[in-house]
């Protein structure tokens, strides 16, 4: 994943990483942690890249000065309440709203899909 230009938006996380710039010592913890590249040290303060960042966290639970935290996105991300709604939600972006209905209807008339 850490290959793709805009890993971010691969992931389903409702958060994203940030840095308080007078607590940040510049120690590189926060650099080291994350797994996707996001974090950079310019001028000894941490910054993130909001196309890497995938809001995990590591950078926020290791940093020594508690300069990082993670922010919640502006757009909440709700996961499908179960496998019925989150196969209908997947049918949906494939086929649109009519090509859905032609596949209940075909699936109610016990034909082939």
């Amino acid at each position: 994943m850490k290959k793709l230009p805009r890993p971010a938006d691969y992931f389903t996380s409702n958060y994203f990483s940030e840095v308080d710039e007078e607590l940040c010592d510049g120690c590189g913890t926060c650099v080291e942690r994350c797994q996707m590249g996001a974090l950079t040290l310019v001028d000894n303060i941490s910054h993130v890249n909001l196309d890497l960042c995938i809001g995990c966290g590591n950078c926020v639970t290791n940093c020594p000065s508690n300069a990082r935290c993670l922010i919640k996105k502006s757009k909440e991300h709700v996961p499908p309440k179960d496998f019925e709604k989150l196969y209908t939600k997947i049918l949906m972006k494939k086929k649109g709203f009519i090509g859905t209905l032609k596949t209940l209807g075909r699936m109610m008339l016990g034909m082939r899909i």
